[in-house]
C-alpha cells in the first residue's frame, strides 16, 4: 500500500537519490538541497511502499504580484517517481495531495513548469499563468488557482526562489 506523508530530515539523502536516479542527472536533486538550505521548501512530500521512498513532490516559496497585490503562491518543482514504479499513479497522488497541502497552507496559487498535456489534469493552464511575466515564461509556464475563486489579474510578475536560478532560465 502506497503512503505519503511529510519528509522528515532522516528521509533527505533517500529523497536525493530517488530524485538523481528519476532525472539520471543532479540538476534537480541539487534544486531540492539548494531550496531546502535556502529556507524555501514550503513542502515536501515523499511517497513510501513498505517504507520505500519511491516518490518526492517539492513546492518552494515564490514572490507573485498581480495589479499591485501580493499573491501568494508556491511553485511546484520538481516531482520525481522511482523508474521502476512510474505509470503507477503515485506522480498524480503526490501532486493532488500537495496541492490540497497547498490550498491548506494558504497559498491562492500554484505555478509550474511541464507537460501541459499531463498538468492539465491537476488544474493547471496556461491561460492562468499568462498574465504574469516570468524568466521562464513559455509553452510550459502554468499556473492552477486554488481556494477561494480569484480573478486573474491584467498583469503581474512570478518569481521563482533563488535557486532556480542554477537551473537557467
Amino acid at each position: 500500500m502506497i503512503s505519503i506523508r511529510d519528509e522528515t530530515p532522516r528521509d533527505q539523502n533517500d529523497i536525493r537519490c530517488l530524485v538523481r536516479h528519476a532525472f539520471s542527472c543532479d540538476d534537480e536533486a541539487e534544486l531540492i538541497d539548494s531550496l531546502r538550505a535556502d529556507h524555501d521548501l514550503e513542502l515536501s512530500l515523499v511517497a513510501l511502499d513498505n517504507g520505500d521512498i519511491i516518490g518526492h513532490i517539492a513546492f518552494s516559496t515564490m514572490t507573485v504580484s498581480g495589479d499591485g497585490q501580493d499573491i501568494r503562491a508556491l511553485a511546484l518543482a520538481p516531482v520525481a517517481v522511482s523508474p521502476t514504479r512510474q505509470r503507477e499513479g503515485i506522480g498524480s497522488a503526490l501532486i493532488k495531495q500537495g496541492l490540497a497541502k497547498a490550498v491548506s497552507a494558504g497559498a491562492e496559487m500554484v505555478f509550474v513548469l511541464g507537460d501541459p498535456d499531463y498538468y492539465n489534469r491537476f488544474g493547471f493552464t496556461r491561460e492562468n499563468a499568462k498574465p504574469f511575466a516570468c524568466v521562464y515564461a513559455g509553452p510550459y509556464f502554468q499556473a492552477c488557482l486554488l481556494g477561494k475563486a480569484m480573478n486573474l489579474p491584467n498583469e503581474g510578475k512570478a518569481v521563482y526562489a533563488p535557486g532556480f536560478a542554477g537551473l537557467g532560465g
